[in-house]
C-alpha cells in the first residue's frame, strides 16, 4: 500500500497499456474488415465499394486474387451473415467493453492519477484515431456524398438545388444519389477545397477528408481538456475516456467520416474562447454552424454571456459580430439563391426514429396511446428541463452553469426537434457532457453514447424490417442510458472527494 502511495499511477498503468492494446487491436480488426464487408451491406443498392477498390488495387499493380477475392465481398460472404455480423459487431464489442472497464478501473485507482496517467490515456486514444483514418466507412453513405458535392461546386453546380450525376461521380461507389446538400455551406466550401486539391482522385479525397476529421477529433480533445484545466484527475481522466476510449467519438467522428466532430470543434472553441475572454467567440461558434445548423440557437446563448454576464459593452460586441459575419456571408453568396436552399433540412425532420418517444412506442401502441402524445410530453419535459437550467444560469452567471445551460439546449434539439437520433448526433453532447460529469444529462447521454453504436448496426445488417430496427434498439439503448446514470451515481457517491 505504502509503495502504490509513493509511486502514484506506476501499479495500473500495465492495466491501461493491456486495455489500450485490445481496443487497438480492435479498431485494426475494424478497418480490415471494413474493406471486406462493404460490397455486402443492403444500402439502396449504390454502393459499390469493392469495385472502387478493386480497380485502384490494380492501378498500384496490386493485383493478387486473395486481395480481389476480399475486397469484393466474396471471403466474407462464404462465411454467412453471422461472419458478417461479427466482422462488424466484434470490434464494436470490444471497445466498448474495454471503455467500461476503463471506467472502473479509473475510479479504483482514482488517488493514484497523476500527469504521468493523463498522457497514457492520451496516447492510446491517439493511436486508436490515428488506425480508424483508414476505415472504410460502412454504416451510410454520407461520406461520398461530401465527395460529389464538392466536385459539383468545382465544376460550377449548386450542389443545393442540383443532384450530383454522371462524371462528377466518377471513381465513387456511387451509382447514383437522389441527394442534394444537407449540410451548412461552410460544409460545402471544405467539401469544395478538397474536391479541388484531390483534383479527381477519390483515394486522395478520402486521405484529405479523415485528416480534416482527424485534426477537428484532436482539437474537440484538447479544446475540452484545456476547459477542464484546474479540475480534478479524475474528471479530466474520464473526458479522455469519454472523448478518446469510447467508440462512439472514434468510431463514428474518424472510422465512419461524419462530420458532426467538425462543427463541435467550433462549439469547443466558442466555450475555450469564452474561457480566456478572447473577443474570438463569436467567430467559433458561427463557424462551428456553418458545417451543421444545429449550433445556431447557442448564438443567442453567447449574447446574452458576452453582453449579460462578461458585460464587454454593446459596441466591442458589435464588432465581435461584424467579424463573425464575414464568414456568414463567404458561405452562403455562392449558394443562396432562394430559400428553398433550407427545404431539404427542413424536411429531415420527417425522419423520425430513435428518439425517445420512439423508444416508447411498443408500449404505447399496446396501450394505444396516440404517437403525438408521447412526443409532446418529450417536448414539454425537455423544455422544462431548459427553463429550470436556464434559471440556474440567471442566478449564477458563471461558466458551470452556463456550460449546463448549453447541454440542456443540444440535448432539447436533439431529441424533439432534429426529429431523428443518428447514433452520430450524441457526439454533439459529448464535450458538454465531460465539463460536468455528475449532471443527470451528462451521465445519460453517456449511456446513451455507449449503445449507440450497436443501435446503428441493426440498420447497417438490415435486421427485423423497418418497423424492427427503429424501435426495438432505441428501446434497449434508452433503457441502458439509465442503467448507466444509476451505476454512475453509485461511483460517484464513493468517489466524491476525488471528483472535487
Amino acid at each position: 500500500m505504502e509503495q502504490t502511495t509513493t509511486t502514484p499511477g506506476a501499479s495500473w498503468l500495465p492495466q491501461v497499456h493491456g486495455l489500450g492494446a485490445s481496443s487497438l487491436l480492435a479498431y485494426s480488426a475494424h478497418v480490415l474488415c471494413s474493406y471486406g464487408s462493404a460490397e455486402l451491406l443492403p444500402r439502396g443498392g449504390v454502393m459499390h465499394e469493392g469495385a472502387m477498390l478493386i480497380a485502384a488495387a490494380r492501378a498500384l499493380g496490386a493485383e493478387h486474387p486473395a486481395l480481389e477475392h476480399w475486397l469484393s465481398g466474396r471471403t466474407l460472404e462464404a462465411t454467412g451473415s453471422v461472419g458478417l455480423a461479427i466482422s462488424l459487431a466484434g470490434p464494436l464489442l470490444v471497445t466498448t467493453l474495454v471503455f467500461v472497464a476503463l471506467m472502473a478501473l479509473l475510479q479504483l485507482r482514482a488517488e493514484q492519477l497523476d500527469a504521468r496517467s493523463e498522457q497514457c490515456l492520451w496516447r492510446w486514444s491517439l493511436a486508436f484515431a490515428s488506425v480508424s483514418v483508414f476505415a472504410l466507412p460502412v454504416s451510410v453513405g454520407d461520406y461520398w456524398l461530401s465527395f460529389a458535392w464538392g466536385r459539383q461546386i468545382v465544376a460550377g453546380d449548386n450542389p443545393y438545388f442540383i443532384e450530383p450525376m454522371g462524371e462528377l461521380l466518377r471513381g465513387l461507389p456511387l451509382d447514383r444519389t437522389h441527394q442534394i446538400m444537407t449540410y451548412g455551406p461552410g460544409w460545402a466550401l471544405l467539401c469544395a477545397l478538397i474536391a479541388w486539391l484531390g483534383a479527381g482522385h477519390w483515394w486522395l479525397e478520402a486521405l484529405l477528408f479523415k485528416a480534416l476529421l482527424f485534426g477537428a477529433w484532436v482539437g474537440v480533445v484538447r479544446g475540452s481538456l484545456a476547459l477542464l484545466d484546474g479540475r480534478p484527475r479524475l474528471t479530466r481522466a474520464v473526458a479522455l475516456a469519454v472523448l478518446g476510449w469510447m467508440p462512439l467519438t472514434i468510431h463514428f467522428g474518424v472510422a465512419e467520416g461524419h462530420n458532426d466532430v467538425v462543427m463541435v470543434l467550433g462549439m469547443v472553441g466558442w466555450l475555450l474562447a469564452l474561457h480566456r475572454g478572447a473577443g474570438n467567440a463569436t467567430l467559433w461558434l458561427v463557424l462551428g454552424t456553418l458545417v451543421k445548423y444545429v449550433t445556431a440557437p447557442l448564438l443567442a446563448l453567447d449574447a446574452f454571456h458576452r453582453l449579460v454576464v462578461q458585460r464587454i459593452g454593446f459596441a466591442r460586441y458589435v464588432r465581435h459580430g461584424l467579424l463573425a459575419a464575414i464568414p456568414i456571408v463567404v458561405a452562403f453568396a455562392p449558394f443562396l439563391t432562394s430559400l428553398d436552399m433550407f427545404d431539404v433540412v427542413r424536411g429531415m425532420r420527417d425522419w423520425k426514429f430513435y428518439r425517445p418517444a420512439d423508444a416508447l412506442m411498443p408500449l404505447t401502441r399496446r396501450l394505444e396511446v396516440p404517437t403525438w402524445l408521447v412526443e409532446r410530453a418529450f417536448d414539454v419535459v425537455l423544455l422544462g428541463w431548459c427553463v429550470i437550467v436556464a434559471r440556474r444560469y440567471w442566478r449564477d452567471r458563471d461558466e458551470p452553469s452556463l456550460h449546463a445551460l448549453a447541454l440542456a439546449i443540444v440535448t432539447m434539439l436533439l431529441f424533439t426537434r432534429v426529429g431523428h437520433v443518428w447514433p452520430w448526433f450524441l457526439v454533439w453532447c459529448l464535450p458538454l457532457c465531460v465539463l460536468q460529469p455528475a449532471a443527470f444529462m451528462s451521465r445519460f447521454c453517456v449511456g446513451l453514447g455507449l449503445v449507440a453504436p450497436f443501435m446503428m448496426l441493426a440498420l447497417t445488417l438490415d435486421v427485423g424490417g423497418t418497423s424492427w430496427f427503429y424501435k426495438v434498439p432505441a428501446m434497449v439503448a434508452y433503457a441502458t442510458a439509465l442503467g448507466w446514470v444509476a451505476l454512475s451515481r453509485v461511483a460517484r457517491a464513493r468517489l466524491q472527494p476525488a471528483l472535487g
